[in-house]
């Protein structure tokens, strides 16, 4: 007789990736658009916007992709998923017909 056993999903650990990854997403964000604005002075007012506008965003994207999958993400997963229907009768009699 087969047990009901539960899975089990922790999502208490493995944060400090996720918060260095939105350390690392403020950090492009940041230390691009300082880049652009102290060594660009060849460029177009028009071309620094736009390339500190493209820094912030994939900063920003960065950041918040981290914190997001850092939230969702579990941690640990252990035991055994039983899927909510009966398939393994359909699945024998599909393979009993092919054969």
């Amino acid at each position: 007789m087969e047990t009901k056993e539960e899975p089990r999903v922790e999502f208490s650990r493995g944060h400090a990736l996720a918060i260095a990854a939105v350390f690392a997403g403020a950090a492009i964000a940041i230390g691009a658009s300082a880049v652009v604005l102290g060594l660009g002075h060849d460029l177009t007012p028009q071309m620094q916007l736009w390339l500190v506008v493209l820094a912030v965003s994939i900063g920003g994207l960065t950041s918040l992709t981290a914190a997001f999958f850092g939230t969702v993400m579990p941690s640990s997963v252990e035991g055994k998923w039983n899927p909510p229907c009966e398939t393994r009768g359909v699945n024998e009699s599909k393979t009993e017909a092919a054969n």
